[in-house]
């Protein structure tokens, strides 16, 4: 029995079992787990990348500031 998940083209195969459902079932689970062992590594990269996008922030140098309650921009001199 072969499993194929359309949307990422990933392919298990099952053919232990002497019954036709048993190998659908046990390729079924292998594409589960699969499936979810990619999402598991996608989330912690993107984790990673957003982590060292935090770090590379820089702070304390404003672009524009404004005052009052009007919200009147305020001139800023950049040094």
């Amino acid at each position: 029995m072969r499993a194929i998940h359309i949307l990422t083209g990933l392919t298990v195969t099952a053919s232990e079992e002497r019954s036709q459902y048993m190998n659908k079932k046990l390729a079924l689970a292998r594409l589960a787990n699969l499936i979810k062992a990619k999402n598991d590594e996608g989330d912690s990269t993107h984790k990673r990348t957003m982590w060292m996008q935090h770090n590379e922030l820089e702070r304390g140098n404003p672009v524009r500031t404004y005052e009052g309650l009007g919200f009147k921009l305020r001139a800023n001199i950049r040094l």
